[in-house]
């Protein structure tokens, strides 16, 4: 299962590697493919903001993928946190779809989804 855990307020990057249908290897991608990540709040069912545009890094066969989540976007998102009693710990507060879109169309759409978004809060 997978969780990410964003700064709130601090700029968060992560990369992710599209590979093959029924494959270990790299998905080739071209600059025509597009690749968009969104932020479900779970209590209200609501996309968060609006979707931030994946770019495709170093050479389009390596299937990479980079997202930046800018400091201003992180801002505005939710800490959660569990009971007092429990040491207020981070709870859940979005999950993320991340959907990539082929111009190529013998190859089929991929949407896949981030479980467990946590908001850590940062400090002053």
């Amino acid at each position: 299962m997978a969780e990410f855990k964003i700064p709130k307020g601090k700029p968060y990057q992560f990369t992710i590697r599209v590979v093959a249908k029924d494959s270990f290897l790299s998905q080739d991608l071209t600059d025509m493919d597009t690749a968009t990540f969104e932020l479900i709040d779970i209590d209200t069912g609501c996309v968060y903001g609006t979707a931030q545009v994946g770019v495709i890094q170093g050479e389009p066969i390596d299937g990479i993928i980079k997202f930046s989540l800018s400091d201003t976007y992180t801002d505005g998102l939710i800490v959660a946190r569990g009971e007092k009693i429990d040491n207020y710990y981070p709870k859940v507060s979005y999950q993320g779809v991340i959907t990539i879109s082929f111009t190529d169309t013998a190859i089929d759409n991929r949407v896949t989804t981030i479980d467990k978004v946590y908001v850590i809060p940062t400090g002053c």
